[in-house]
């Protein structure tokens, strides 16, 4: 969403702060998935 809003505006500096932001969520969300156990960290399988 933020990318998308940052492609239609015209103002440059608006541009690269929602691309910052947008990048700063997703490593926060990244972040997240690390610590979080995973099906094979745990042994768990999901079929």
């Amino acid at each position: 969403m933020l990318l998308r809003i940052s492609k239609n505006t015209a103002d440059p500096e608006l541009a690269a702060s929602l691309v910052q932001k947008a990048a700063d969520l997703q490593a926060q969300a990244d972040a997240m998935d690390d610590d979080a156990p995973s099906d094979s960290k745990s042994g768990l399988d999901k079929r």
